[in-house]
């Protein structure tokens, strides 16, 4: 294995490893009655937005909405 493919592998894990708490902790919330999933889509929608169209190395925020 080569050290970009180590790099890639890395990479592609500690995205799952991130999906997977994000998930849980999703499911969390919405067992606790803290969210519900329309919420969380639309905080997710909110956050994509915010990151592409945030230029790079400066700070995401969300708007005020």
């Amino acid at each position: 294995m080569t050290a970009m493919s180590a790099l890639r592998s890395e990479a592609n894990y500690q995205f799952f490893q991130n999906d997977i708490w994000l998930s849980a902790f999703e499911e969390f919330l919405i067992s606790r009655g803290l969210a519900n999933s329309e919420n969380l889509e639309t905080l997710r929608e909110a956050w994509t937005e915010a990151y592409l169209t945030t230029p790079h190395g400066s700070p995401v925020h969300l708007s005020g909405k």
